[in-house]
C-alpha cells in the first residue's frame, strides 16, 4: 500500500511538471531542443511531443528519435549488446535480470531488445519475470531489488538502463547483506557523476552527453541558413 501510494504521489508530481509544456507560446521560438526520455507516462508523452510539433517550430529530440522531429541521439543497442556478451563470456554469468526505465522510452526499448537479443543467441531462456521496468531514478533499483529478493529470482547479474538504477540497486543489495560483484554482478549505462564515485565502481556504457548537445545545437543552426523537407536522425 505504501508503494503504491508513493506511485501515486509520484504520478502526481511528474504531471505538475509535464503542464509546464502549456506556459509559454512555443511560436514564439526560434527553435526548441526537447528531452523527455524519462517521462513515465505515454500519454503525457505524447501530449508534449504533440505541442511542439503543432508550434511548427524546428525542434530537436535529445536521446530520443521521435516521428516528426529532428534527433541526435545514440547508440543504445551496440554497447547494450556488449555489456551482455561480456557478463555471459566472460563471467559465464546465465541469469541475467534487466532492470528498465519507462516501458515506452525509446532508449529503455532499445536497450532491453538488446539485452533479450543476445540472451536468445546465447540460448538462455528468456523470462519476462527477470524483467523490472519503472524509471530512470534510483528508486527503481531499490524496488527492483526488493521484487526480485521477494520471489526468490536473485540472478547472476543485474543489467540496469542507466547508472541511477545500478546505484539504488547496488544500495538495496548491501543493505540486504549482499557484496557487489562477489555475490553478482550489477551494469549501468550513462556514466553519471554518481556512479563514478560509487564504491564499487559500476560496470558501466560511457558516451558523451556534450557531444549530443553540441549536435542538437548544431542541427537548430543547420536548420536556421537552409530549409531541409524531412527531419532527420543524427547518431553520437
Amino acid at each position: 500500500r505504501v508503494r503504491r501510494q508513493r506511485q501515486m504521489c509520484i504520478r502526481d508530481s511528474n504531471i505538475g511538471e509535464y503542464n509546464i509544456i502549456e506556459l509559454p507560446d512555443l511560436k514564439k521560438y526560434d527553435g526548441i531542443i526537447l528531452e523527455i526520455t524519462n517521462t513515465i507516462m505515454k500519454d503525457q508523452h505524447d501530449r508534449i511531443v504533440r505541442k511542439v510539433i503543432e508550434s511548427g517550430v524546428p525542434a530537436v529530440s535529445l536521446l530520443e528519435a521521435i516521428p516528426g522531429l529532428y534527433s541526435a541521439v545514440i547508440d543504445n543497442y551496440g554497447p547494450m549488446r556488449e555489456i551482455v556478451e561480456h557478463l555471459i563470456v566472460r563471467h559465464g554469468c546465465r541469469k541475467i535480470n534487466y532492470v528498465g526505465g519507462p516501458a515506452a522510452s525509446y532508449e529503455n526499448k532499445s536497450r532491453q531488445r538488446a539485452y533479450e537479443d543476445v540472451l536468445r543467441e546465447y540460448g538462455i531462456k528468456l523470462e519476462q519475470k527477470r524483467i523490472f521496468q519503472q524509471n530512470y531514478e534510483v528508486y527503481t533499483g531499490i524496488n527492483a531489488f526488493d521484487h526480485f529478493n521477494s520471489i526468490g529470482m536473485i540472478p547472476d547479474a543485474f543489467v540496469c538502463a542507466n547508472e541511477n538504477i545500478a546505484v539504488g540497486l547496488c544500495q538495496r543489495a548491501f543493505e540486504a547483506g549482499y557484496r557487489v560483484p562477489d555475490d553478482f554482478c550489477i551494469t549501468g549505462f550513462d556514466d553519471f557523476d554518481k556512479a563514478s564515485y560509487f564504491e564499487p565502481r559500476i560496470t558501466t556504457i560511457s558516451y558523451s552527453k556534450m557531444d549530443v548537445a553540441y549536435e542538437a545545437m548544431g542541427v537548430l543552426h543547420r536548420l536556421s541558413l537552409i530549409h531541409i523537407s524531412e527531419p532527420t536522425r543524427r547518431v553520437v
